[in-house]
């Protein structure tokens, strides 16, 4: 039965209530904890280097959003600067030492989930467009019921190497990569509006296989494989990516979207905007 983000934060505030009382603590008194939740890493911790407190970590405490943590999400510079979300994250991680720009995406992703939960309550109020039928409706989503997509491949350099090997259909060549990280995802999407602006084409595709594929059949030499990534045949691009895709962990963000409209039932990905983190008051 999947683990859904309701389950890990039920248990954890089950498991701080535990340990301290209520009438141990109180959030007047200068001794005071509050109660923290405890978030599974889809990643299971197996990505990261030794020397990382993320290292074979299975999941991550934080502490409840308080009006300090509001205030953050309100502030225009941070929002600005696009790292409101980090900084948000780095007050509500316990653990001081980890850095949510060094973590993988997935985990990330499941981190601010739980923190968005915590904060605001599972309902998600967003706008969907129904794909059978066209029609747009807002909906009310229940994040407690998202599930995590685990790592359930081993790294191909064991624990504590994020590298991962494919071997591509047409060619056979075998593609080692890494998973993305949010610098890696800042950096990309950088470099694709750059190339944007620059010459008018879209290259993601490209650039991003750049990003993730660290050495083909041998060949790690960063001007080598760029070359050799641009020439993939079409089929192996698309495969690989695929496959880089499926094993990713994350949050599956998608959930069951019933139609007013035509009245079907479809699954749908759940659209993030502006209202995940900065709902509407009332």
């Amino acid at each position: 039965m999947p683990v859904t983000t309701k389950d890990l934060i039920e248990a954890a505030k089950l498991n701080a209530r535990a340990e301290l009382s209520q009438e141990e603590q109180h959030p007047a008194d200068d001794a005071y904890v509050p109660p923290v939740s405890s978030v599974k890493l889809p990643s299971r911790g197996l990505t990261y280097p030794p020397e990382s407190p993320l290292y074979r970590l299975e999941s991550v405490d934080i502490k409840p959003v308080t009006a300090k943590e509001e205030n953050i999400l309100s502030s225009p510079v941070l929002i600005k600067k696009g790292i409101v979300l980090t900084t948000l994250m780095r007050a509500c991680i316990t653990n001081r030492t980890i850095d949510p720009d060094q973590m993988l995406v997935g985990d990330r992703n499941a981190i601010l989930t739980a923190i968005r939960v915590s904060a605001y309550g599972p309902t998600y109020k967003a706008r969907v467009t129904c794909p059978d039928c066209g029609e747009g409706a807002d909906h009310d989503f229940d994040l407690s019921k998202l599930t995590l997509k685990t790592l359930d491949e081993e790294p191909s350099g064991g624990p504590g190497t994020n590298q991962f090997d494919f071997k591509l259909p047409v060619s056979g060549r075998t593609a080692t990569f890494k998973m993305m990280d949010a610098q890696t995802v800042a950096n990309l999407e950088r470099d694709v509006e750059a190339v944007r602006k620059k010459t008018g084409q879209e290259q993601s595709v490209t650039l991003r296989l750049q990003a993730q594929v660290i050495a083909l059949s041998g060949v790690s030499d960063p001007k080598k494989l760029a070359g050799a990534l641009g020439d993939l045949a079409a089929r192996d691009a698309r495969a690989l990516r695929a496959h880089m895709d499926d094993i990713s962990p994350g949050v599956d963000m998608t959930q069951e979207y019933p139609c007013n409209s035509c009245g079907k039932t479809s699954e749908v990905d759940i659209p993030i905007g502006t209202e995940f983190f900065w709902p509407s008051e009332g």
